[in-house]
């Protein structure tokens, strides 16, 4: 099977079609438009990929809605909603006394109009808590200033975040999003998944989110939802602090069985790979020589160096590898130790005849093993 997610090189979904090779295109993000608070451009490729896809993957209904909206989508189109899951712990953990507030912010702030109400109240209940704010990715100089007491992440590796919500004491997470603003930038927020309710809750963490769509309307039940407001953000602050050791305020039992990764590859990812998949092998080496082509002739000369680079390897179908004292033992903010062992691993077809050879092994936690 062939998954395409998010954006890609424009000239792929032209060789798929080409070579009459089925794909689902997964989408987590109404990539069709750009919000106010953006500073990138709308990426032009990706309804036509879309068009071309023989199922289409959403994380959420309120995003398959609003594509269909903006995009010249068939009516008639295969789709199918897939939500957003991550390895979480096999059981829930004791839900203890927040220690610091913390924010993740991938790309830029989802957030213009409101800004300053909810920076203001997250200052001002660190203050009164004495709490730290933890700042993960992108953060704005406008928060930065107002909070005596922080620590800076900046762009953290994805494993190192999920290990640190899986093994810090208590935390108050803090998910805002846009809720004013013009048409096109409450679309895109409304269409986001409500992946941060995965992050904070999944980990036992008490939690407050904008009363946007993505949140509103999720089936999760965590943590707190309010309003866009100086005083609503910081009396939900509050409110998760004093509900701190209470379990049904994180619901973390029914996001273990829920949007736990494997259990979400069960009942969704695998039906939806089973129905695309192809009827014969199709040698990568050829789609990576037609994709150079490709872009050779669309005089897109930074992604044909791009392709050029790029590490691609065809594996023989049920070949195996062994591997043997690769997990490691990482230091937990308590002072102990948790292991984690490799979530991915890239391979190297090695010599002829030979076993392949692991060149980049990227580690994850694995939530049984967390003492």
């Amino acid at each position: 099977s062939i998954l395409i997610m998010r954006d890609c090189h424009p000239s792929l979904s032209d060789v798929l079609t080409r070579h009459d090779l089925p794909y689902v295109y997964d989408l987590d993000d109404l990539l069709l438009i750009k919000p106010a608070y953006s500073e990138g451009d709308t990426a032009g490729d990706i309804e036509a990929i879309a068009r071309r896809a023989e199922l289409i993957s959403f994380a959420s209904p309120v995003l398959a809605q609003k594509f269909r909206k903006y995009s010249r989508l068939d009516p008639s189109a295969a789709t199918t909603v897939i939500p957003n899951g991550l390895f979480l712990p096999p059981s829930p953990r004791e839900v203890q006394k927040p220690t610091a507030v913390a924010w993740t912010s991938a790309d830029r702030v989802s957030l213009s109009a409101s800004r300053n109400a909810i920076y203001s109240a997250i200052s001002t209940f660190c203050r009164e808590k004495g709490l730290p704010l933890y700042l993960f990715g992108r953060v704005d100089d406008g928060l930065l200033s107002r909070v005596p007491e922080k620590r800076l992440f900046a762009k953290t590796d994805f494993s190192a975040h999920k290990l640190l919500l899986a093994t810090h004491p208590g935390l108050i997470g803090v998910a805002p999003l846009e809720t004013r603003g013009d048409k096109a930038t409450l679309d895109f927020v409304n269409s986001k998944s409500d992946i941060k309710m995965v992050e904070f809750g999944g980990y036992g963490h008490g939690a407050v989110y904008s009363a946007a769509d993505g949140y509103a309307a999720s089936t999760l039940h965590t943590g707190v939802i309010t309003e866009n407001s100086r005083e609503a953000w910081l009396e939900a602050l509050h409110r998760c602090y004093r509900d701190a050791g209470a379990d049904g305020h994180v619901n973390q039992h029914a996001i273990l069985r829920e949007r736990d990764i494997r259990a979400v590859a069960r009942r969704h990812w695998l039906p939806a790979l089973e129905a695309v998949s192809m009827s014969t092998a199709f040698p990568l080496a050829q789609l990576r020589r037609d994709l150079i082509a490709a872009e050779r002739a669309r005089g897109e000369k930074v992604r044909e160096r791009e392709l050029a680079r790029a590490r691609w390897q065809t594996l023989a179908p049920r070949r195996t590898v062994r591997l043997r004292r690769v997990h490691r033992q990482v230091a937990a903010s308590d002072g102990s130790t948790v292991s984690i062992r490799p979530s991915a691993i890239a391979l190297h077809a090695g010599p002829v005849g030979g076993p392949p050879v692991v060149t980049r092994l990227t580690y994850a936690l694995d939530p049984e093993w967390i003492g």
